[in-house]
């Protein structure tokens, strides 16, 4: 009875160990998009600022065209 109960307990264990490494990996790909999606809305923001600086100059060059 003890040897079975043991058997069971290991089991559990390694269940419960794997649940934990399978939401670790979901936690950290999440963790990665959301990296992305940040970055990418702080480069937008940058951007956005650099048009806003340059009206704000009163320079009438186009950012993107030069000539």
């Amino acid at each position: 009875e003890t040897a079975g109960r043991l058997q069971d307990c290991r089991r559990l264990l390694a269940e419960i160990l794997e649940i934990e490494r399978h939401c670790e990996q979901k936690m950290t790909a999440g963790r990665e998009e959301i990296s992305r999606r940040l970055h990418a809305i702080q480069d937008a923001a940058e951007a956005r600022r650099a048009y806003a600086r340059q009206e704000r100059s009163g320079d009438e060059t186009d950012v993107l065209w030069e000539g």
